[in-house]
């Protein structure tokens, strides 16, 4: 029992002792956990309102970022328009100036075309009187040869003359029907020299038919019967002796 009233005074002793340490320590302790926890409050609005700064301060970067962003979409569509129009406007100025030089050489070549086919009518037309002369003179030729032999002179000094000049007339003949028939006269029918030929052709006008045939048959008129070059010997022998 001794025992046991000791423990109890002891406890008893312990426990006053607590009380009275609680007591005398309540107010000032007391008063720092206020002021702790106010601080810490303070500390806690003082973070969330940075934060609440921080999210508004974000949202208007944000924000001008956006509006930054669209004015450089906006900038970037309207060079790109700009670019295109300029780029259409080029092509267009290319295009007219194109049109311009085509049309400006094509009539510079229809002016060629036109000068050159007055050359060549004229070269033709040209062509023509010399081969009518030529004509004249072997018609005049042949009328010596017919005159001599009506009165029993000796015709061969001219005779080889005749062939001479008949087989060159016949010759630039051929030649100038193809340049007057032009690009007609190029198709080459055998068929077409048989009389009576009346297949198709090219253009429509079968006389132009057998001028490319008749052509490169002529070919030979100054070969057979003694070539020209050994008629010309004759006759230089037979005149100059």
């Amino acid at each position: 029992m001794e025992i046991i009233d000791i423990k109890v005074q002891y406890l008893a002793v312990q426990l006053l002792t607590f009380l009275i340490g609680i007591a005398l320590l309540w107010k000032p302790g007391f008063k720092y956990l206020t002021t702790v926890l106010e601080q810490r409050r303070e500390q806690i609005r003082t973070d969330l309102d940075r934060a609440q700064q921080t999210r508004l301060d974000s949202e208007q970067l944000k924000a001008e970022y956006q509006k930054k962003l669209a004015a450089i979409e906006q900038e970037a569509r309207e060079k790109i328009q700009q670019a295109t129009r300029e780029a259409q406007a080029a092509r267009n100025e290319m295009l007219d100036e194109a049109r311009h030089k085509k049309d400006e050489l094509l009539a510079q070549t229809a002016s060629e075309i036109e000068r050159e086919k007055r050359k060549a009518l004229v070269e033709l037309r040209d062509q023509i009187a010399l081969l009518e002369v030529d004509v004249v003179a072997l018609e005049m030729l042949v009328l010596r040869v017919l005159s001599a032999e009506k009165s029993g002179k000796n015709s061969l000094d001219i005779a080889g003359l005749l062939k001479i000049k008949g087989s060159e007339i016949q010759q630039r003949y051929a030649e100038l029907m193809m340049l007057a028939a032009g690009p007609f006269a190029m198709p080459f029918i055998e068929e077409a020299m048989e009389a009576g030929w009346q297949g198709n052709f090219p253009g429509g006008v079968t006389a132009n038919a057998p001028l490319a045939s008749t052509y490169f048959n002529l070919r030979k008129t100054t070969i057979y019967g003694g070539s020209n070059e050994v008629q010309r010997n004759i006759v230089a022998q037979t005149v100059l002796g």
